[in-house]
C-alpha cells in the first residue's frame, strides 16, 4: 500500500490506524456517529460519562448503554463536538 509516496505493508498500515483510531478525544456532551444503527433507527448518540467504560445515550429514543472505549473507538465514524466544550 502506497503511503505517503513509500510503500507500507497491509499489516504496518492496520497497526497505524489502530494507534491513530486510539487517540480520539472524547468528551461529555460530544455527539458520536456509530457504524451499525440503534432498533430505533438512530445512528447517532450522546456521551454522558468518559473513562475506560462509556456511557451513552440514544439520541433516537433516550435509551442508555454502558459500552467499553475499546468498541466505541472501533465503531465511532464522527465525533461532533458540542458547543459547550470549547
Amino acid at each position: 500500500m502506497p503511503c505517503g509516496g513509500k510503500e507500507v505493508t497491509p499489516q504496518a498500515y492496520r497497526y497505524a490506524m489502530r494507534r491513530e483510531r486510539g487517540n480520539m478525544q472524547f468528551e461529555i456532551g460530544d455527539i458520536v456517529k456509530l457504524k451499525k444503527k440503534h432498533p430505533c433507527g438512530s445512528h447517532e448518540w450522546e456521551v454522558l460519562r468518559v473513562g475506560a467504560d462509556f456511557r451513552l445515550k440514544c439520541l433516537g429514543c433516550g435509551h442508555q448503554i454502558m459500552i467499553a472505549r475499546k468498541l466505541v473507538e472501533k465503531n465511532v465514524k464522527e465525533i461532533r463536538k458540542t458547543l459547550d466544550s470549547e
